[in-house]
């Protein structure tokens, strides 16, 4: 864990200064070939700098790290339980098949649900914007004449909008608060396959190893599905 850690540490640091200067790289090749198209003044600023400074940033910092991540979360995963198939086969076997069960009903479930959570949020986002602009080069006729229909449409929108950014949230987070039973139910599993194979001295031995493993097992699973 202490290599681990250190290791760890050390390839991150390098893999942000290396996105950082991929960030700034295609940010440059953007701006040049948008100049050598002479077609900036037919951009809005808003896509101009999309182009130049957010596109690559939400690129680099965002897909490519956390592909990243998540390769290197897989890759401590499958070290931890190959450290386990060496130390005790059965409770290797037990685990995997364990948390295997885990990830996928996390997929299932949590997936599924933060995605329509998402679609949900990526929709409304647009269309309450579309209402709030409408809404803003209008106001001197609402003044005049106001609607009926324009707040409680906007307001429902608005509604439906928190509401699903509030699930996404709490989706996000649910691994967290769960993973305390995970561990618990994964224990009285783990151990009882040790015992039915080795007696008491093979759950005692279990118990050790999936505590160990298990806390850093469960968090790099959770992490994983949170990406």
């Amino acid at each position: 864990f202490i290599a681990r850690t250190c290791l760890s540490t050390a390839v991150s640091w390098w893999a942000v200064k290396v996105l950082a200067q991929e960030e700034v790289d295609i940010g440059s090749r953007n701006l040049n070939t948008l100049v050598a198209r002479g077609i900036t003044g037919s951009l809005s600023e808003s896509d101009y700098f999309n182009a130049v400074d957010r596109g690559p940033s939400t690129l680099t910092q965002g897909f490519v790290l956390q592909s990243v991540t998540i390769s290197s979360e897989i890759a401590t995963t499958m070290i931890i339980l190959g450290t386990l198939l060496v130390l005790d086969f059965p409770t290797a076997v037990s685990s995997s098949l364990y948390f295997f069960a885990v990830a996928i009903l996390q997929n299932k479930w949590l997936s599924r649900s933060a995605a329509q959570a998402g679609e949900i949020v990526a929709g409304q986002t647009a269309s309450v914007y579309e209402s709030l602009l409408d809404g803003f080069k209008l106001r001197k006729l609402l003044q005049v004449m106001p609607s009926k229909s324009f707040e409680p449409e906007l307001q429902s929108r608005r509604k439906l909008l928190a509401e699903s950014r509030a699930r996404v949230t709490f989706l996000g987070t649910l691994p967290r608060y769960t993973m305390e039973l995970v561990l618990s139910i994964g224990l009285i599993v783990v151990c009882g396959v040790a015992y039915l194979v080795d007696g008491d001295k093979g759950a005692i031995e279990a118990m050790v190893i999936f505590g160990v493993a298990g806390f850093r097992l469960l968090p790099s699973i959770n992490r994983i599905q949170g990406l």
